[in-house]
């Protein structure tokens, strides 16, 4: 059997591990009846501060062929906005991720975001590895 070089450096590409590097790992968040809130991804990696309104599940893709992301990552969850909490300096809520199925955002596989982090005021992603 012979191989084209082409074929011999596609090999290892399509060789990826399972665990997804947390720069390639996005959330999209959606209400409680599935609707994807904002239009908008959000990279795992950025730990700025975003708002979304009535976030009620997250679901987490990448751009690679992996189909779970590691983690943990912590969702951290504040009632006032630009990631504020009522204690100075802590989050009002906090969930965490790990081992996430990448493929979620997909179908009805997304993570409900427990009580105290979903409807908050804005959010901020930890990678905690």
């Amino acid at each position: 059997m012979h191989f084209t070089a082409q074929a011999l450096v596609l090999f290892p590409a399509l060789a990826i591990t399972s665990s997804a590097s947390i720069s390639d790992v996005w959330s999209n968040f959606y209400d409680h009846k599935g609707e994807w809130l904002n239009s908008t991804s959000y990279r795992v990696s950025d730990i700025g501060c975003f708002s979304v309104v009535n976030a009620s599940e997250v679901a987490f893709h990448q751009f690679t062929y992996n189909s779970r992301a590691k983690g943990p990552y912590q969702l951290r969850a504040f009632n006032k906005m630009d990631c504020v909490g009522l204690v100075e300096g802590k989050s009002d809520a906090e969930q965490t991720f790990e081992k996430v199925d990448v493929r979620s955002f997909r179908g009805d596989k997304k993570p409900n975001l427990k009580e105290g982090v979903r409807g908050a005021t804005s959010y901020q992603w930890i990678n905690l590895s």
